[in-house]
């Protein structure tokens, strides 16, 4: 029986083994389950983690952060390898006197068309990298065939485009397209959908066809290429499609694009450094040792660090420099990538200890360098006569781009909130509102456009009971990952204090403060909800930060001044009323205030009657109109002074119908 049991065991074992064989891996089960295969599984809870006890802004800005750091690597690989350097001298050298001065140039003129090549070039090199580690798998199962990488590539394209669709990606794409002036009507854009999706299908149903084959043939597929793929599929598709904020799934996105990344390119040089000719720096920083790893992790993240600084620079014009850098140094990485990973190299297969015995020879009808240039000349030209007509006049407004891309998504949740953001800053509100509305049905939940709802219906004016708890509604909605919003805390605070919940709203302009601390109308704003608090003290300092940051806000000064004689302070009192008369001469609350304040205090330093009367009959020339607060202050005003006459003629003002 005990025999029997261990025969059993064996077999089980030997299945195991058979099933995910020891040298399938690219590291190890643990390692690519954290790095590879199973990181999603680690990076959602931990966004659910900051969501709830963090900040997912934080999280983000460390993804953005991790997004630069990630393009170091490439660039140790280009200019640390001397090997690699010499095979591509002239790309190494020109790429970067290329891509930095184009990147410059059209930041500072905003070229849509550039933009476009910006954002499908990233989505074409996530792919890319995910086919990369798909053939990786592939090839550490000795599947070298053709035809395999063939339909790997085929189905990386088509299924991404699915996702890529039905996530909005294209929508954004469309945007820069149509803003830059492109034209694609939109009865092209359904027929090519339904090509793509029929291609799709049949990609898959052959797909499916070949692996069957194989395995019938004894050469069973990596049961790790499948993982990789359906998990990257699913993840891209729950990061894009169902996350509620586009925080987050950038967030996401760039924390398994990158983590991916930079352990592949690890593993990759490490073997690399134990060759002669690896060159010092590889030889040294990629030798098998963890504190190694940690430097290597630091290294990155310390290059990305500038991006971080890079967005906060307040000035428009060294912003856009920075923001240039970034994109260029981009499309230097895009750009590398493309070429000094490829699995089919000999080199790269040894460096990633890939069994390439038997393995097939790719073979090109055309050099790779009159490839390599066929492949930009398709790039290139459309792009430059694409720029080349938004600089002369053909660029559309941002309206009639957004019209074009809505007509060719109708059912483009992004495209009805792009069109409700343009038409929100040209004050169409009504129609914006109609728009959001459509996009909030199509992604209920969404951060961005509950806020922007939120926003429009404040906007309309007069916002009845129901209207304002629509508004809270969706500001809260929005609330957990916009935490750090300042605008957001701010509206919020309104409609809550509009609302008459005037302690949760000072909470949220107090925050708005510690987010934005020259605002000053927020402060303002945290005056006024203290003052019906009848928290009087923190009112007034509220108001006293306010014109610290906006010494020229007479309104202000004058309710500071109100605050004061409350306060039984009539010195500062009176000095906010006289800073009111002095800034607006033809104040005529300006005035009342003052002329009672000097009639009515009791400090007779500070008692002026003469001034105090001549203010008061200034006011009461100039109020033309009736205003009973007006007339009932001056009532008080003259009853102070002792004028009876004067004090019975406010009355009768105040008692007109």
């Amino acid at each position: 029986m005990a025999n029997a049991t261990s025969v059993a065991n064996a077999t089980v074992s030997q299945g195991r083994a058979k099933f995910v064989p020891s040298n399938a891996w690219i590291m190890g089960p643990r390692e690519d389950f954290v790095l590879f295969l199973g990181t999603p599984l680690i990076l959602i809870p931990l966004f659910g983690f900051a969501q709830s006890f963090w900040s997912i802004a934080g999280l983000s800005v460390f993804a953005t952060v991790l997004a630069m750091g990630h393009y170091l690597p490439g660039l140790m690989r280009a200019y640390g390898d001397p090997q690699l350097f010499r095979r591509y001298r002239l790309r190494f050298i020109l790429a970067p006197l290329f891509f930095l001065p184009l990147s410059l140039y059209m930041a500072a003129n905003e070229s849509q068309a550039f933009l476009l090549v910006v954002v499908c070039w990233g989505a074409w090199h996530w792919l890319m990298q995910t086919y990369g580690l798909v053939r990786i798998y592939d090839a550490k199962a000795k599947h070298f065939d053709s035809l395999s990488a063939q339909l790997d590539y085929a189905l990386c394209i088509s299924w991404f485009g699915v996702l890529y669709w039905q996530t909005d990606g294209a929508a954004g794409v469309f945007m820069r397209f149509y803003r830059a002036g492109g034209v694609l009507p939109p009865e092209m854009v359904g027929i090519f959908t339904k090509l793509w999706l029929v291609g799709t299908l049949t990609i898959s149903v052959v797909y499916l066809w070949h692996l069957g084959r194989k395995f019938r043939r004894g050469q069973p597929p990596s049961i790790l290429k499948i993982s990789l793929l359906l998990v990257s599929f699913f993840f891209y598709l729950y990061a894009f499609g169902y996350s509620s904020s586009k925080l987050v799934a950038f967030g996401l996105f760039e924390g398994y694009h990158d983590i991916q990344y930079l352990a592949i390119v690890w593993v990759f040089n490490r073997g690399r450094a134990a060759q002669s000719d690896a060159g010092s720096f590889t030889r040294y920083l990629f030798r098998q040792r963890w504190p190694l790893a940690v430097l290597y992790v630091f290294l990155c993240l310390g290059f990305g660090s500038y991006d971080f600084f890079a967005r906060s620079i307040d000035d428009v014009l060294l912003g856009q420099f920075a923001l240039g850098i970034i994109t260029g140094f981009a499309l230097i990485h895009f750009y590398f990538d493309g070429f000094i990973w490829r699995i089919r190299e000999p080199e790269t297969r040894k460096n990633l200890g890939v069994d390439s015995t038997g393995s097939a020879v790719s073979r090109w009808r055309l050099s790779p360098s009159l490839r390599h240039g066929l492949l930009w000349a398709i790039l290139l030209v459309p792009v430059a006569l694409l720029f080349t007509w938004e600089r002369a006049g053909g660029a559309r407004t941002d309206v009639d781009a957004c019209r074009a891309v809505l007509a060719a998504r109708p059912n483009s949740h992004k495209a009805h909130y792009l069109l409700a953001s343009v038409l929100s800053d040209e004050k169409k509100i009504d129609e914006a509102l109609d728009h959001i509305q459509i996009a909030r049905n199509l992604r209920p939940g969404y951060d961005l456009y509950e806020m922007l709802y939120g926003d429009l219906l404040m906007a309309q004016g007069v916002v009845d009971v129901d209207t304002l708890d629509e508004v809270i509604v969706a500001y809260k909605t929005a609330l957990p990952t916009r935490l750090e919003v300042a605008n957001l805390r701010r509206n919020l605070g309104i409609a809550l204090s509009m609302r008459g919940q005037f302690p949760g709203a000072a909470l949220h302009f107090e925050k708005a403060i510690e987010l934005d601390p020259n605002d000053a109308a927020t402060q303002v704003e945290l005056g006024n909800t203290y003052a019906r608090l009848q928290q009087l003290d923190l009112a007034a300092n509220a108001y006293a930060n306010a014109l610290t940051l906006d010494p020229k806000n007479v309104d202000v000064l004058g309710v500071l001044g109100s605050i004061r004689m409350a306060q039984q302070r009539p010195a500062d009192a009176i000095d906010c009323f006289r800073r009111v008369v002095k800034a607006n001469p033809e104040s005529v609350r300006g005035m009342v205030n003052l002329a009672m304040a000097l009639a009515s205090v009791q400090d007779v330093d500070l008692r002026d009657p003469i001034e105090s009367r001549r203010l008061a009959d200034l006011a009461a020339q100039a109020t033309t109109t009736k205003d009973v607060a007006i007339w009932r202050d001056l009532a008080t005003t003259y009853a102070a002074l002792g004028d009876k006459q004067a004090t019975e003629a406010a009355i009768q003002k105040v008692k007109q119908p």
